[in-house]
């Protein structure tokens, strides 16, 4: 019966008239309860068989049984199948309620629980199902769930009649592609796209229905039912310390095989020994990351996620997954709405921030902005000759589960405020100007001096004297020199004065104009250096253009000076 009632949107319901109200009558109820089934229909059958006084019995326990249920009203149509009294009133009866179900969607996501498989000669691998949401076609291409592989739809019947598609709401038999009858089994899902996922964890506001026998305890193992599948799973309770007969409270299933969910799905719960229906549940995550106590501000996130409308949903979806947000293709999947009805208000959300892939919520999206600003400033703090810091640094600034794409957008929102500015790689704060200090001046000075007289024997970083300044100061200041342009930086940690780097390239040009290929001796004559300088010197000058290596020789090129290209 669970199977069956996936998709009901109307149920009749078939009590005896020789027999009446029977146990499991009591749990078909509270299992079409639970699925939010809206519209009820009841069939008094086998009238023929009692009298009139104990008919109207019947009639009074059935009605008195709906007064405690979601259907008070429902009709109540005595039949009997042997000479058909009472069935034209009983067809009517069920036409009228399927004027008052509600309208499925066939503009959203396709997903059908498969039910039934079987093999077709000339036909293949048949599988059948009710369309939970969107619809189908020939020749569309969908995925099993959880086995996840691709088959092609190639041919549709609904209701027993070839059809162009199946929508919502309609029971489809689908002729498939790519699948043996062995590869799949009642419980599995067919879907469109990208956005389904297999979950092991659902988050779920859980009742329990009050004819439960006992209190609901955290590691209590039970069986769930959602569309035509049947998993076992562990429950966590997240607050509650148990969950007492006809109360409800929020609850994480950790199930032992994978299920496809989506936000507000209903599950039912049956106990495991004896198999009986006990509690039923809304999914408002599906595929959740672990939980425990739940926070008042998360709980209501939750609620929002099941109950809210788009807007909200999303807010509250995004908030859920913080550092890491939702994906955008997920959204659907995630607030369990149509894409629709959220793509219209992705641009015009104000409490979140939506990514090219991925929303986060406005408060997530400000506490990665505050602490990449504290970032900025202890770097500024500690490298006051630097004009700015890479973005890893900012990025260790945030969680390490935080999602790149937050880091993006947090820097492009304090940009946009005027908070920061990007030069290149370097991020700072607007307007920021490296802070000369007295002690960074008297090492820029004695720098200047030591370069300035060495010309293009200069040398290397780790070659500085010791007593010129910290090691981490030194390398800052050599590169707010070269900032300047009073250094260039010939390679990684080796700088030269500019203005004997100019001098030196213009005495090379005028000395060895009459040659037209020159080698490594050429330049050493002319510039007066060891081996030890020349090559980097040299190989700078290829990479700047001023010469052109031709086999193993040089020649100069068009650029005037390697300088100016630092």
């Amino acid at each position: 019966m669970l199977a069956g009632a996936t998709g009901v949107d109307v149920a009749l319901l078939v009590v005896a008239a020789d027999e009446g109200v029977m146990p499991q009558t009591r749990e078909h109820l509270a299992i079409l309860a639970l699925l939010d089934v809206r519209v009820l229909v009841v069939a008094l059958t086998k009238i023929d068989l009692v009298d009139d006084e104990w008919l109207e019995l019947a009639a009074d326990d059935v009605r008195s049984l709906l007064q405690h249920t979601p259907w008070p009203d429902a009709p109540v149509i005595p039949v009997a199948g042997v000479n058909g009294t009472g069935l034209d009133a009983l067809r009517a009866a069920l036409a009228g309620s399927a004027h008052r179900t509600r309208v499925r969607r066939r503009d959203d996501l396709f997903r059908m629980p498969v039910d039934r498989v079987f093999t077709a000669h000339g036909t293949g691998t048949i599988v059948t199902g009710t369309v939970w949401s969107g619809t189908v076609q020939r020749d569309a291409q969908l995925r099993l769930l959880p086995s996840d592989r691709s088959v092609r739809v190639r041919g549709v019947q609904s209701h027993g009649a070839s059809a162009a598609e199946a929508g919502a709401g309609e029971r489809a038999a689908l002729a498939v592609a790519g699948l043996e009858r062995s590869d799949v089994a009642r419980g599995d899902v067919l879907v469109q796209g990208d956005a389904w996922a297999t979950a092991d964890i659902l988050t779920v506001l859980l009742t329990l229905l009050p004819e439960a026998p006992r209190a609901l305890e955290p590691g209590d193992h039970v069986r769930i039912h959602l569309g035509t599948a049947e998993a076992m799973a562990r429950v966590t309770l997240m607050g509650a310390s148990m969950i007492e007969p006809g109360e409800t409270a929020w609850a994480q299933l950790r199930l032992e095989r994978p299920l496809v969910a989506r936000a507000r799905d209903r599950v039912v719960v049956r106990s495991e020994s004896p198999v009986v229906t006990i509690a039923g549940g809304i999914v408002a995550e599906p595929d959740a990351p672990r939980r425990g106590r739940l926070a008042t501000d998360d709980a209501a996130r939750l609620r929002d996620v099941i109950a809210s409308g788009p807007e909200a949903a999303i807010v509250a979806c995004a908030s859920l997954h913080s550092w890491q947000g939702t994906p955008r293709t997920a959204l659907p999947v995630m607030t369990g709405l149509p894409p629709a009805d959220i793509e219209p208000v992705l641009p015009g959300l104000a409490h979140a921030r939506v990514g090219p892939t991925r929303v986060f919520a406005r408060s997530v999206l400000d506490d990665a902005a505050a602490r990449i600003e504290r970032a900025i400033d202890d770097w500024h703090g500690g490298q006051p000759l630097e004009p700015g810091c890479e973005r890893d640094v900012l990025k260790r600034a945030l969680p390490a589960r935080a999602h790149v794409e937050l880091l993006h957008a947090a820097i492009d929102d304090l940009v946009q405020r005027g908070r920061v500015s990007v030069t290149g790689a370097l991020h700072a704060r607007a307007a920021w100007q490296p802070q000369v200090s007295a002690a960074h001046g008297a090492l820029l000075d004695a720098l200047r001096a030591i370069y300035r007289e060495a010309g293009l024997a200069a040398p290397t970083e780790g070659e500085l004297p010791e007593d010129i300044g910290a090691h981490a100061d030194r390398g800052a200041a050599l590169r707010y020199l070269a900032r300047q342009g009073e250094l260039t930086a010939i390679e990684p940690g080796r700088w030269v004065w500019s203005d004997a780097l100019r001098q030196g390239i213009d005495t090379a040009r005028t000395a060895l104009a009459e040659r037209e290929e020159l080698g490594p001796g050429d330049f050493r004559e002319v510039w007066g250096v060891t081996r030890k300088h020349l090559i980097p010197l040299l190989e700078y000058l290829d990479r700047t253009g001023v010469t052109e290596r031709v086999g193993d020789a040089r020649r100069f090129g068009t650029a005037r000076g390697g300088a100016d290209q630092a």
